[in-house]
């Protein structure tokens, strides 16, 4: 009767441990996936202004004269020392029609846009303060940051990133929930024997 009543009673607590354990980790891998996507979101608006930045120098240090190829190479320049961060996963120079002039990084998350939409951004070239435009892709969990910076052609800049780095968040929650887990379960073990 005791080995019975032992077993019933550590089962029950070791059961409600792990069901409220679980609530709990359910809880902090939800917000964990929330703050890793807002630093994303923080951190690709920081490495987009960066990037208009130095464009719009490099499109204004060179005149009319100046070979196209010069400017492809340079922005080329930029766009991979961009990717080294590892938060954008695709950076690329539009032209007009949306078509990419320069296009680095992830070629699997590069989709092309209509030409309407890019008209659209284009045309909110003259407010100053719509220099960039997010647009969530909910079906690639992806966001696209248009660019709209000075320059002579009207180019805009696309750049892509992962709207949530789930792997990261996984660590960092289940890490500690698994550790936990078996304190816990050894805890109400050890209780179970010692009440019964």
């Amino acid at each position: 009767m005791k080995t019975t009543l032992q077993a019933r009673l550590i089962s029950l607590l070791v059961l409600s441990s792990l069901f409220l354990i679980s609530a709990f980790t359910t809880i902090q891998l939800n917000n964990q996936i929330q703050k890793t996507r807002e630093f994303n979101i923080y951190q690709a608006r920081q490495e987009s202004q960066i990037v208009r930045d130095r464009l719009k120098d490099i499109f204004s240090s060179y005149d009319e004269a100046s070979t196209h190829s010069t400017l492809m190479s340079e922005t080329k320049n930029v766009f991979n020392t961009l990717l080294e961060s590892g938060v954008i996963e695709t950076a690329s120079l539009l032209d007009k029609g949306g078509h990419p002039l320069v296009l680095e990084g992830n070629l699997k998350l590069f989709f092309e846009d209509s030409k309407d939409f890019i008209g659209d951004v284009s045309k909110s070239r003259e407010d100053k303060s719509k220099w960039i435009m997010p647009i969530i892709d909910k079906d690639h969990k992806l966001i696209n940051l248009f660019v709209n910076f000075e320059n002579p052609y009207g180019y805009i800049i696309k750049l892509t990133f992962s709207l949530s780095n789930v792997q990261k968040a996984l660590n960092a929650v289940y890490g500690p929930a698994i550790f936990t887990v078996i304190i816990v379960i050894a805890g109400n073990i050890i209780l179970g024997v010692l009440l019964s």
